[in-house]
């Protein structure tokens, strides 16, 4: 161990320089040279050469050119200064006639005895001179960039080689070179998935982003356990497996191509370059016409985000922020209502995305479609569905799938002759099958949908419906007035129904009523919301149901969606498995040539009414679909999906100054400029300064020419004395008689001299950038203004300024929170991040229907308040203070800038020694993600993707299990970290702790507990927080000594109050827990179990051996019990084994997977549950969390609302100073040992906790902690 620690902290030429020796110590290069790429190495006759280097550009996931050397080269300049290729490689494997025959440590002395027919002949030595070495990009360096990000590296934790396997997947062969792909597999947290995309994607000389994520079959990879190369690697619960493309993808080429001689680095012994493996990197490698260049030159705007796709099997797809925020602003366009049908109560966020998605992965897709809502008329069907199942065909067919048409038996003959006509005037691409169902019997739906029936070998991996009459749950088959036609319907949705249980098909329902095939996935949404929805609901349900205004919206949203994604390079990659050049021309083009358009819908609108199809709603023989007339209504939809598609939106779609800075407008006395500019500063969320003028001055030179405050803005407010008296439209004739004392005296004209001018950053640009990125803008939406709060939040006063905060609400889907996060955060200049995300009471908002400003915007289902600090707070200030006279624009009607309003703009604001900088410069590593935190009340919090991934390390570090207990298989994604974001919000917790398994010992409690319970206390109290601990009343005395020595040897802070509780009738736990008894005025806001006996279901507790010890327990349980219909009280519990308080919440899997869980499992849950080879850890960790939390800057400004400086630096080195350390918990443990208290595992009293000692195990534990914590990791882990 200590070895490989020297050897990690040696630079690629100093271990080159080893390895040159022959180093007996380095046997991998894995963990070496931290921060630099690590190069595969091919080495072959120089005749082949061309052919190997053309099938690297073709194949450039697998094999990222570096660089390729000249003939009898040996060294390598851009990569190494100094290197020797014939001996910088620990060990290298030599092939003959495309067999491996041996390997060896040093290719300069290297004798090869090659097989010249029947004979062995010598190979000339001067060999080299007709060798041509190629260095390719190696995934060594992103493992290290992955665990920095907090994602387990399986393959590292199980001290075993990467696992790699051989695919069904050919790569595109070039010359001699054809073989299969070859993958690594690593498993991977789903719910970590995204970060890993991303991490990898900006490492693209390392193999980049996965190429599969999910079941390995689909590789045709048939056994995880039997990997072709390297070491089989275990999936933990919750991992999904995750492939990358493979280095020795170039081993399998030398094997299929038999050069006469070749050499390769042997797999895990890469040449280590001085290259650093930063996406930052300068270097910049060979590339070739053609070359796909997201495999050289990651866009940050092409990051990919991951998608479940499938369950069955188990399938995610990836594709680009920006293509996932198209396809989002498709679905907002397809959800409008215009006809006021009440859709948008059914929307859910992103089924056209996943519907999309999975098409793309398609190869043979059925649509079937036919409402025959007029049952008197013949033909019955209606307008709506035919045109847009033909728009996804010819889109689909573009694309190189199969597609046929299932239609119902009596409309057979029709819709052949329609189909006709649409190829005929260029509307379908090709001729398409039609064929119908017919239920003939129980394996009817199975023979149709897959060959002989058997479900291994599906027709079709995709069913679409659209506008298609879906089965009740009655059997019958309703149009939206409640008439039953079934007599009109065959039973196609069988075929739904039977494709759940085939592997590999999925399926989509489009709709707009809910009666329609496939709703039955909101077929709850459907009964309570719409009309007549108990009787009309669809009871079957498609993986995807998509809800639209009028269907056909919906089916021309999906090839716009195909589209987008077949033109998105990160999609692209995924789908071609990193494999391939870029897309054609002539497929470019072709594809844009069939999607939809308004010439071709109006066209095949004519078709169907030539064949006497009526408007669904109104039965009109007319150019209408659902009562809506093509023009203008559905020709807008059209056009608007085409422009979101094909990229002829505007820039930023704010109805004015669009892509520029808006900013709002001050304008005080002289004497109030240097105040208001402080209160400015020292509240930068709402107040963002952009300009302060100089007195008289109606200019604004930073932000826009030849322009005059007075007259540019369309209206004023005018304020006397702090009262708002009138409103104006230009301030350059404005004269006033304000109060002076107790007369009217006139203004000076000359006043203006005497004023000075503050401009602000507004959020109206926001709201494009928002729109541009798929969000709903519901107060656009709805045709009203923002909604603006006064809330219960000071300012902070400077001056003769002081006043509430004023925000400003925006309605939010659940799913599209961190898009909205990151765009505000982005935009600084325009109030930032959002400084609150939940229940309005949190800020002191009684009603949301009332604003104070603006008009009360309505929320959808799913939807969240979003609450951004709002500049309106300047005006609240102005009525505070009270100046004589002051003026400010009228709110709506802001000064427009020639400031572009993206982050990227070069406008630099005026600072104050102290404001944060995020205030005015934003750093993309600061950019937040959001965390649901509590559910009652509703409240989400922020923290940075650095602090997150740094608490993801901690969580990492405590679930190491030394002991082999087990405990990995309890472990839940970031637990530890929500439970941190609920402990940085509160103000008062409560902590307990106490396990007293050694019965038959006085005193019966562990060592395990106590030493997590007092680091937290003391992270707690140094931030501020009131900390109470809560003992068994047996144990108060000793507690209490305990806790004195700690203060006394300044381990812990400070002294807190020790408390017991006793079960002294029905409300007890609640007068314990709130004054008086009450829930609305609680005593606590956090309560913390750490290592603490918990109530097992039969109302015992039990040690980890089954042995009943409740006469040792007090039954602080129903805290946390009753904490449940508190609001505002959150609860964690920390464990090691299952039977600890608070682990009710993984109880199934305790039961399932611990010794004894059946017996001991608690079963009282806890909000969080903190798993941790040791509890202890689990406190150290959760104190640590905290110091990252309140080090965070975008968190910070979160719990601060955007209001106040950075944090003094008297505070932070209090915080510092209060973390763990391996001295505070030594001198802790020695004192518990004093006491009597004894290891929980062994009983021993030694320092030891659980049977490990002191030194090394839990003192390097805690090392790494502050490690990550301090930021003494190495930049590269």
């Amino acid at each position: 161990m200590e070895k490989l620690d020297a050897l990690k902290s040696l630079s690629p030429a100093e271990l080159r320089l080893l390895i040159r020796q022959e180093d007996p110590g380095i046997k991998t290069t894995s963990g070496l040279a931290e921060g630099y790429q690590q190069a595969n190495v091919v080495i072959l006759p120089k005749h082949l050469a061309d052919d190997f280097e053309d099938f690297c550009h073709r194949n450039p996931a697998p094999l990222p050119l570096l660089y390729r050397s000249q003939p009898g080269e040996t060294s390598c300049p851009p990569l190494a200064e100094h290197a020797d290729i014939r001996t910088d490689i620990s060990q290298y494997c030599v092939y003959e006639d495309g067999r491996m025959v041996k390997t060896v440590s040093n290719l300069q002395s290297c004798n090869v005895q090659l097989r010249m027919g029947s004979e062995q002949q010598a190979v000339d030595p001067g060999f080299w001179s007709d060798m041509v070495c190629f260095y390719q990009g190696c995934s060594f360096g992103f493992e290290g960039r992955l665990k920095k990000a907090g994602v387990p590296v399986r393959n590292v934790e199980q001290g075993k080689n990467v696992s790699m396997y051989r695919t069904a997947v050919p790569c595109i062969p070039a010359g001699v070179f054809s073989c299969p792909l070859v993958v690594t597999m690593r498993p991977v947290p789903a719910a970590m998935l995204d970060t890993v995309v991303e991490v990898t994607h900006l490492n693209p000389l390392a193999h980049g982003a996965p190429v599969h994520i999910g079941d390995p079959a689909l590789l045709g990879i048939r056994d995880l356990s039997s990997p072709d190369y390297g070491d089989a690697v275990e999936l933990q619960p919750g991992d999904v497996p995750v492939f990358w493309a493979c280095g020795v993808t170039a081993i399998e080429a030398i094997l299929s191509s038999k050069p006469a001689l070749a050499f390769s680095h042997s797999p895990g012994c890469m040449f280590l370059t001085d290259v650093p493996d930063s996406s930052t990197s300068t270097f910049k490698p060979p590339t070739c016409e053609g070359v796909n260049p997201a495999a050289s030159a990651p866009d940050p705007e092409l990051i990919p985000l991951s998608f479940l796709v499938s369950h069955n099997p188990l399938m995610y797809s990836l594709a680009s922020k920006r293509a996932v925020a198209k396809i989002r602003q498709l679905e907002m366009i397809i959800g409008e209502d215009p006809a006021q049908r009440g859709i948008k109560a059914l929307f859910v966020q992103d089924e056209l995305l996943r519907s999309c998605l999975a098409l793309s992965h398609a190869s043979s897709v059925a649509i079937t479609t036919g409402f025959p809502t007029h049952y008197m008329h013949s033909p019955p069907d209606e307008t709506d569905g035919p045109p847009g199942a033909i728009a996804m065909a010819t889109m689909l067919l573009s694309l190189g799938k199969q597609v046929t048409m299932l239609i119902d038996k009596r409309d057979r003959d029709m819709n052949r002759a329609i189909i006709d006509e649409a190829v005929r005037k260029g509307v379908l691409k090709s001729e398409v099958p039609l064929v119908t169902f017919e239920d003939r019997g129980p394996d009817s739906a199975l023979h149709f949908l897959c060959h002989n029936g058997d479900p291994r070998t599906p027709r079709y991996d995709h069913l679409v419906a659209i506008e298609r009459s879906g089965r009740a749950a009655d059997g019958n088959y309703y149009n939206m007035r409640g008439i039953n036609i079934k007599h009109l319907v065959d039973p196609i949705d069988d075929l739904f129904i039977a494709a759940k249980d085939v592997p590999g098909i999925s399926t989509t329902g489009i709709g707009d009523g809910g009666n329609e095939l496939g709703m039955g996935k909101l077929k709850e949404k459907v009964e309570n919301l719409m009309p007549k929805g108990s009787l009309i609901a669809c009871d079957v349900p498609a993986d995807y149901a998509i809800t639209a205004g009028v269907s056909n919206w919906g089916g021309y949203a999906v090839a716009c969606g195909l589209y987008l994604l077949h033109t998105c390079p990160s999609h692209q990659r995924y789908l071609k498995k990193g494999l391939g050049l870029t897309t054609p021309k002539d497929h470019l083009q072709d594809w844009t040539a069939n999607l939809p358009s308004v010439d071709k819908e109006e066209s095949i609108l004519s078709t169907l009414m030539s064949f006497g199809i009526r408007s669904g709603k109104t039965g009109n023989l007319a150019m209408e679909v659902d009562g809506l007339t093509f023009h203008p209504t559905h020709s807008d939809i059209i056009t608007r999906l085409l422009e979101v598609t094909r990229g002829s939106e505007p820039a930023n779609t704010c109805t004015l100054g669009g892509g520029y800075q808006q900013s709002n407008v001050v304008i005080l006395p002289k004497h109030l400029a240097d105040d208001f500019e402080d209160f400015c500063h020292k509240n930068h969320a709402p107040l963002p300064l952009l300009y302060r003028s100089q007195p008289g001055e109606t200019s604004c030179p930073p932000l826009a020419e030849h322009a005059d405050i007075r007259t540019d803005v369309s209206q004023y407010c005018v304020y006397e004395e702090g009262m708002m008296v009138k409103t104006v439209s230009s301030l350059q004739s404005y004269s006033s008689q304000p109060r002076m004392v107790s007369e009217q005296q006139a203004v000076d004209p000359g006043f203006w001299s005497h004023m000075v001018c503050f401009y602000q950053g507004c959020s109206f640009g926001c709201e494009g950038k928002l729109k541009k990125a798929g969000v709903p803008i519901r107060n656009v939406e709805q045709g009203k203004n923002v909604s603006m709060y006064r809330t219960a939040v000071p300012c902070i006063p400077a001056g003769v300024f002081s006043c509430p905060l004023v925000v400003c609400m925006s309605p939010v889907p659940a799913a599209m929170l961190d898009t909205v996060v990151e765009v505000t955060h982005l935009n600084p200049l325009a109030h930032g991040a959002p400084v609150h995300i939940g229940d309005p009471a949190l800020l002191g908002i009684q009603d949301l229907s009332s604003p104070d400003y603006g008009d009360a915007v309505e929320l959808q289902p799913g939807d969240v308040p979003v609450f951004c600090a709002c500049g309106v707070t300047a005006i609240e200030a102005i009525l505070s203070s009270k100046p004589a006279l002051a003026f400010s624009h009228c709110p709506g009607c802001m000064f427009l800038t020639d400031v572009p309003d993206s982050f990227t703009s070069t406008l630099k604001p005026p600072t104050c020694e102290g404001v944060d900088p995020a205030a005015s410069a934003p750093d993309p590593e600061l950019i937040p993600l959001s965390f649901l935190v509590s559910h009652n009340p509703l409240m989400y919090s922020l923290a940075s993707k650095s602090a997150v991934a740094k608490i993801r390390q901690l969580e990492m570090i405590i679930g190491e299990d030394p002991a082999q207990r087990g405990i990995k298989a309890l472990f839940v994604q970031d637990e530890l970290l929500r439970s941190c974001l609920s402990l940085s919000h509160s103000s008062s917790v409560a902590i307990t702790t106490g396990f007293p398994t050694h019965y038959m010992h006085s005193p019966p409690d562990e060592t395990d507990g106590p030493p997590g319970a007092i680091a937290m206390a003391t992270m707690l109290l140094s931030l501020g927080k009131q900390v109470t601990l809560v003992m068994d009343k047996r144990d108060l005395d000793m507690n209490r000594a305990i806790i004195d020595d700690a203060v006394r040897k300044g381990v812990l802070k400070s002294e807190v109050p020790l408390v017991t509780f006793e079960d002294r009738g029905p409300d007890s736990a609640l007068h314990f827990l709130c004054h008086n008894g009450d829930p609305r005025t609680p005593r606590y806001d956090h309560l913390v179990a750490i290592e603490r006996s918990g109530r097992a279901a039969d109302g015992n507790y039990y040690n980890m051996r089954g042995i009943n010890i409740k006469h040792l327990v007090d039954p602080i349980d129903d805290l946390f019990i009753a904490a449940k219909d508190v609001p505002g009280i959150s609860t964690t519990g920390i464990g090691d084994g299952g039977n600890e308080l608070g682990m009710g919440k993984l109880k199934e899997k305790v039961e399932n997977l611990m010794p004894n869980g059946s017996l001991i499992a608690c079963d009282v849950p806890a909000d969080y549950a903190i798993t941790a080879g040791v509890s202890n850890w689990g406190g150290y960790a959760v104190a640590c969390g905290l110091y990252l939390l309140h080090t965070c800057p975008s968190h910070l400004r979160y719990l601060k609302k955007g209001l106040g400086l950075t944090t003094p630096k008297d505070q932070l080195q209090d915080w510092t100073t209060n973390l763990p350390s391996v001295d505070k918990e030594e001198s802790i443990l020695s004192t518990l040992m004093s006491f009597g208290i004894r290891s929980g595992k062994t009983g021993n009293l030694a320092m030891e906790v659980d049977g490990l000692t002191f030194h090394p195990t839990h003192s390097d534990i805690i090392t790494r902690l502050l490690g990550v914590t301090r930021g003494s990791e190495p930049a590269n882990t």
